[in-house]
């Protein structure tokens, strides 16, 4: 791939620099591609990897609790969580508030028991999958392979509101 060296103005020149197919950083994200694993550090200190959830069908929710369609999404996924952990399905958070230590008890408080990782420990992870809006939701097979984007659109399986609970209903084993 190519990124930009310099540019100059006063000649009207923009000079490239090529870089090997290794050194590219971005994950395109695509139904059926296999998500990189990478490293987070949860609510409780503890380091952990998205490949500890390989074998059950996970929810990776990049949200804030500053995020006001996110908040409206926690009760669908409170509601997803218990009815469907026991059939294989895990949900990760993947939290933006800066301090997350005002986040936890609100959690807890309101039964959203699921691992959720610090944002500092996410933002190189968010820029790799150009995460750029809150919510974001992606739904991930057993194999870690992406199952859904959630858009309904392009004929996914939904991922926000009902229609998180219907498609868990229909791909869950």
């Amino acid at each position: 791939y190519v990124s930009t060296k310099k540019v100059d103005l006063e000649k009207n020149q923009v000079v490239m620099r090529e870089h090997s197919a290794s050194d590219y950083k971005r994950v395109e994200l695509n139904v059926g591609a296999e998500l990189p694993d990478f490293e987070f550090t949860d609510f409780e200190g503890k380091k952990r990897k998205l490949s500890e959830f390989r074998g059950k069908y996970l929810l990776l929710d990049f949200w804030a609790m500053w995020c006001g369609p996110c908040r409206r999404e926690l009760p669908y996924q409170r509601t997803a969580y218990s009815r469907y952990q026991a059939r294989g399905f895990e949900i990760l958070g993947m939290n933006n508030d800066p301090d997350y230590t005002i986040i936890k008890p609100i959690l807890k408080k309101n039964g959203l028991t699921w691992p959720q990782a610090t944002m500092n420990s996410i933002e190189k992870i968010q820029t790799r999958y150009r995460i750029h809006y809150f919510p974001t939701t992606l739904l991930l097979g057993p194999d870690g392979k992406i199952v859904s984007l959630g858009q309904t659109r392009k004929k996914q399986p939904g991922l926000s509101g009902r229609e998180l609970l219907k498609s868990l209903d229909e791909i869950l084993p």
